[in-house]
């Protein structure tokens, strides 16, 4: 039989009852009846990071708000741009009436600074 796994982790082996209430344990051989169960794992996985994001939220939002940002904008720049700091120098740019193109060719460059990193040897790679 098989071993399924859920978050990299073998779950309860020998189960056989099918109408498991616990979406977390997943038995050898067996599907898993819930399938939010690998989503509710992740969730928990990641929820240590989103402590780090939610005060560089606020330093965003209050940031943009000085420079005269709307709710609604605020919004859609935090959903459409996810580098932090693409956004803290998106809003600089606006509020000081940089062109739009001088504002994306920037936050490009600031962005770019990351791609050596993927050449590093040893690094290991996202294949496997």
């Amino acid at each position: 039989m098989k071993a399924l796994t859920l978050g990299g982790r073998q779950r309860g082996p020998g189960c056989s009852n099918k109408e498991e209430t616990d979406p977390r344990k997943v038995c050898q051989g067996e599907e898993s009846t819930q399938p939010t169960a690998f989503i509710k794992e992740g969730m928990r996985a990641a929820w240590p990071i989103c402590i780090g994001y939610i005060p560089q939220g606020f330093a965003f939002g209050v940031l943009a708000q000085k420079a005269g940002f709307d709710t609604m904008d605020i919004g859609l720049m935090s959903v459409l741009v996810f580098a932090g700091s693409s956004q803290f120098i998106a809003v600089a740019m606006l509020g000081s009436g940089a062109a739009p193109t001088s504002i994306v060719i920037t936050t490009f460059n600031c962005q770019f600074k990351a791609c050596p990193y993927e050449l590093l040897p040893g690094r290991p790679s996202a294949q496997g």
